[in-house]
């Protein structure tokens, strides 16, 4: 304050240079946010956008090309079957699984039983038909003869010598699909269990009494 009487001068350019400062502080920070903050809202909106159409359109584009001819021509030519699980047997061995297997250069035989999951493991000197039934005689002067053997389509089961050994000693024939290997998934599960087992003791060394692992 100055003196009674006297006037308080202020400078008039200086005020508005102070508020026009003032002014412009907050709303140039204000737009910085919002111009940060737009094209993230504008892509997490394109982005729903895309999902939404995509769903809203897969069913159309799925009936438009199974409705084309030309791509009728060009589906896989594995088509996938249903699965079909097999039926509980009521007793031990009515019904088994075999497969082939191959580990460090040497071929084996699994077949197991779908009512305990007992697996019979035996080694092959060769993977000719002869020398697979050989290999499930043993198992069946063992075990008995099954009602029903389960397969692959692999060329020892797919042979007339397979064929007539079936017929000898009576059991079923059930091929599983060349394109659908998972329906014998009961032999190839068994496979995994006997190829650990024999990677285990393989690792031990103790594989002298195991033809091929030694």
């Amino acid at each position: 304050m100055g003196p009674p009487g006297s006037k308080i001068h202020t400078n008039k350019h200086t005020n508005k240079q102070t508020n026009k400062k003032a002014t412009n502080v907050s709303p140039t920070k204000h737009r910085s946010k919002k111009t940060l903050s737009a094209p993230r809202g504008r892509q997490q909106h394109k982005t729903r956008t895309r999902v939404s159409f995509l769903a809203r359109n897969a069913g159309s584009s799925r009936e438009t090309c199974q409705s084309c001819g030309i791509c009728s021509q060009y589906l896989s030519e594995r088509p996938q079957e249903p699965m079909k699980s097999h039926e509980t047997p009521t007793r031990p061995w009515s019904k088994v699984s075999a497969d082939i297997f191959q580990l460090a250069g040497s071929n084996y035989l699994v077949m197991v039983d779908h009512y305990s999951d007992f697996f019979e493991l035996n080694y092959l000197r060769n993977t000719t038909a002869s020398t697979v039934t050989r290999a499930m005689k043993r198992n069946f002067a063992r075990q008995g003869i099954p009602d029903e053997c389960i397969t692959n389509n692999g060329p020892q089961f797919d042979s007339h010598g397979y064929s007539s050994f079936a017929q000898e000693y009576g059991f079923t024939m059930i091929k599983s699909s060349s394109y659908y290997s998972r329906a014998n998934g009961k032999a190839e599960s068994v496979v995994k269990i006997a190829k650990n087992i024999l990677k285990k003791t393989r690792r031990k060394g103790s594989l002298s009494g195991i033809p091929g692992m030694s």
